[in-house]
């Protein structure tokens, strides 16, 4: 038995063969590697296109920086001019009208003569008041002389002393009916309204004329409920007269019962009425300062709907589209006054001015350099 395994014979190859097979090794590794060279430029390549293709597709954009102003909200209101005194004369007696001394538009003063009611009866009736009178007093002074004297009863002195009184009363009666046929001016003002003339028949508070006062004159307005905190005695307003003068004044009266119809409360504004003529009766557009507030001043253009139907704008933030709700505190022709309705605004806000219109929330986009600032 043989102690060692018999060796293997490796057959023998020529110089040549093995020159050869090194050869293909070392093309086969070549090419290997150029493969994936190739594979890895592709690679690289698609990653480069992909890139650049996701900035392709973002939307051009133009902003601008718009920074804080304060705000004084004013409260506007609808309002008309009114007379602080005015008064409707009435007759308080009857009688034909005799003499009428003024027209519509006459400036009167306060105890001016303006028109009479004939007296004539008034004055026989008080020459016989009295004459009845003077013969009471006459009986009743008697009558108080023999009371005295034990003459005459307790009784019949009363009933003198009353019938005395009675004919007293008569003639006061009929003196103040008198002084009614003098119908006189209770204040200073203009006559508005004229309602009788000379030989009418005037009945006890038939209106007569009305007599309104023009020096004194008020701004009325009804504030509603949610804004009469708003309001303070003493503060200055100004308004803007339909004839498109503007006048100044300051509140006076606040009420504190409100309209039970309309739940408002009525606000009176004293008016310099030395600025100018003003008549009564004129409507007003009332402003009365409110609180002041940061709010920032943006072209109308920049103010876009959101999906729900409400206005906002598109603000920039880290490269993105992001809509942000609004109030609008004015509206004028220059511009839109807003704050932020979700009082995220502090300080000097990027918005999108251009392109916003065809934004979705949250969009990437590529912006333009930051313009100047607005204010």
């Amino acid at each position: 038995m043989a102690l060692f395994p018999p060796q293997i014979k490796l057959p023998k190859f020529s110089n040549l063969f093995w020159a050869l097979l090194i050869l293909v090794l070392f093309i086969i590794w070549m090419l290997t590697g150029i493969f994936s060279t190739n594979s890895q430029s592709q690679s690289s390549a698609a990653k480069t296109e992909t890139s650049q293709s996701n900035t392709e597709n973002r939307p051009n954009v133009a902003i601008s920086l718009f920074t804080p102003i304060n705000y004084t909200r004013e409260l506007k209101f609808s309002g008309q001019t009114a007379a602080r005194y005015r008064a409707t004369i009435a007759a308080q007696t009857s009688g034909r009208i005799e003499t009428l001394n003024i027209d519509n538009g006459t400036e009167v003063k306060k105890g001016q003569h303006l028109a009479t009611i004939n007296a004539a009866a008034r004055r026989v009736d008080l020459a016989s008041a009295k004459a009845s009178l003077a013969a009471a007093t006459k009986l009743a002074t008697s009558a108080r002389k023999l009371e005295a004297q034990g003459y005459l009863s307790q009784t019949v002195l009363a009933e003198r002393e009353a019938a005395e009184a009675e004919a007293k009363a008569r003639v006061q009666n009929i003196q103040q009916d008198l002084t009614y046929t003098r119908i006189t001016a209770p204040i200073n003002g203009v006559i508005e309204n004229r309602r009788i003339s000379a030989g009418d028949f005037a009945s006890i508070g038939n209106p007569m004329f009305d007599v309104v006062n023009r020096t004194d004159l008020l701004l009325t307005v009804n504030i509603p409920q949610k804004d009469r905190s708003s309001v303070q005695l003493g503060q200055e307003i100004s308004a803007k007269l339909i004839t498109g003068d503007t006048i100044t004044g300051v509140v006076d009266f606040i009420a504190t019962d409100a309209n039970t119809s309309s739940r408002t409360y009525q606000v009176n504004m004293a008016i310099n009425v030395s600025q100018s003529a003003i008549p009564t009766g004129m409507s007003a557009e009332v402003y009365i300062p409110a609180e002041t507030v940061q709010a920032y001043n943006i072209p109308h253009n920049v103010a876009i709907l959101g999906d729900d139907g409400q206005l906002g704008v598109m603000q920039l933030i880290n490269n993105r589209a992001a809509f942000v709700p609004i109030t609008v505190l004015e509206d004028s022709p220059q511009a839109l006054v807003v704050t932020a309705s979700n009082n995220t605004w502090q300080r000097s806000v990027t918005l999108i001015t251009r392109g916003q219109l065809a934004l979705v929330n949250g969009a990437q986009v590529t912006a333009e350099p930051v313009a100047q600032p607005k204010n």
